[in-house]
């Protein structure tokens, strides 16, 4: 099997450990003997270059499967699908693990030396799949769709097809004439979902340990959407992107990670991307966001009004921009907290002292003085803040806007 395919194995691995835990998101029971010892080597390698247990799950990859089982099977049920296609299946147990509706084929696409693995595994199981399971073996940076339509895929009806860890894999035109393909043989309302990585983990310092330990792995990733909206809009595909945190994928304290902003540059960052292709590449890209949009917080989308202060809020690229403007006497307590019931603020603050200074007291005996053209970052720990001198304070805030002040 080759480096890449064998990456499947890994992800059969974080799939065992989350199916034997307390309580799993999902239960895979084929994981295991589909992982193998190199499965789960290849977990433990990736594991240790974040100082994780070996045989600990992996939140993120437990997480992305819950989420595309779910959004997945949402869409079929209320979309009338009868043909789903998962690209790169490699370990996928979908068909057999999920509940399909009656008359639905599903087709793995993959490479040979994949099926060649799995699936004697499979027999030996006695795995029994809930749907028509067909096995499609074609290379992805070949001609695949020719195999799939061999193997009685019907191109004019829609479809829902899944491409989970997949792209990161490849080179940039790959995924270009792969998104070319899927766009040619996807009828008119289908649906598609699946991972991506922006162009930052392809470089941040943060992720040097898991691209060097993938490229000893022979299986390097090489490609990042900067911005996945736009960039399968380009195909055709109106897309909503969702990020690990995210309220849709809280299930129960799995993700520790604060959600940092999709404005704030320079991060690493996953996507979970779902989308259709009802609409032409026109509208989908206006969608997508591609055109520039300017706003001014004089022309606010809200504005919230306190004693002493406003705070305006202008909705932007999918976030809540907000400005503070103080003036000199204002006290969150006082002036904030008395109406909300409250003595101390728990919103997280990222943002940027524009003019004037005030500070951040915390109930440890911390206060912290911000300044005009100082960057911040104030912990959800409880706090109290007010301005100090005789000059109003104003603030940009890039994270916490939308619940501050209500």
């Amino acid at each position: 099997m080759t480096p890449i395919g064998a990456t499947s194995r890994w992800i059969a691995a974080a799939r065992a450990l989350e199916t034997e835990s307390d309580e799993p998101l999902f239960v895979d029971p084929f994981a295991r003997d589909l992982a193998g010892d190199v499965g789960f080597s290849m977990f433990a390698s990736t594991q240790s270059v974040s100082g994780a247990v070996g045989n600990a799950r992996n939140p993120y990859l437990s997480i992305r499967t819950k989420f595309l089982d779910d959004a997945i099977l949402q869409a079929v049920r209320s979309g009338g699908y009868t043909q789903v296609v998962i690209l790169a299946a490699g370990m996928d147990t979908r068909a057999f693990r999920l509940q399909w509706p009656a008359g639905l084929t599903l087709f793995e696409v993959d490479r040979d030396d994949v099926f060649s693995w799995k699936e004697p595994i499979l027999e030996r199981l006695k795995a029994s799949p809930t749907c028509d399971r067909r096995v499609v073996r074609a290379d992805l940076t070949g001609d695949w769709t020719a195999a799939l339509t061999s193997a009685g895929f019907d191109p004019s009806r829609p479809a829902a097809f899944l491409l989970e860890g997949l792209l990161m894999y490849l080179r940039e035109q790959d995924v270009e004439r792969l998104l070319e393909q899927l766009s040619a043989v996807a009828a008119r309302g289908s649906w598609f979902a699946g991972d991506v990585i922006n162009d930052q983990v392809l470089t941040s310092a943060f992720t040097t340990g898991m691209l060097k330990t993938l490229e000893a792995l022979g299986c390097p990733w090489r490609f990042g959407m900067a911005h996945p909206e736009s960039y399968v809009a380009r195909f055709g595909w109106n897309a909503t992107v969702t990020m690990p945190g995210d309220p849709v994928t809280q299930y129960g304290p799995r993700w520790a990670f604060p959600v940092v902003p999709r404005a704030v540059p320079n991060m690493p960052r996953m996507f979970f991307v779902t989308g259709s292709n009802d609409t032409d590449v026109a509208t989908a890209m206006s969608a997508a966001g591609v055109e520039v949009i300017l706003k001014r917080f004089e022309e606010p989308d809200e504005v919230r009004v306190m004693v002493k202060g406003t705070f305006e809020i202008v909705r932007l690229g999918g976030m809540a921009i907000g400005r503070a403007t103080y003036e000199p006497g204002w006290k969150w307590s006082e002036h904030v907290g008395a109406a909300l019931g409250q003595s101390r603020c728990t919103v997280e603050h990222v943002g940027m002292v524009v003019s004037g200074s005030a500070t951040a007291a915390f109930d440890d005996g911390r206060v912290i003085e911000l300044r005009a053209g100082e960057l911040f970052h104030v912990p959800a720990a409880p706090h109290d803040s007010w301005v100090i001198g005789n000059e109003p304070y104003v603030s940009i805030h890039f994270l916490g806007a939308d619940r501050y002040a209500k």
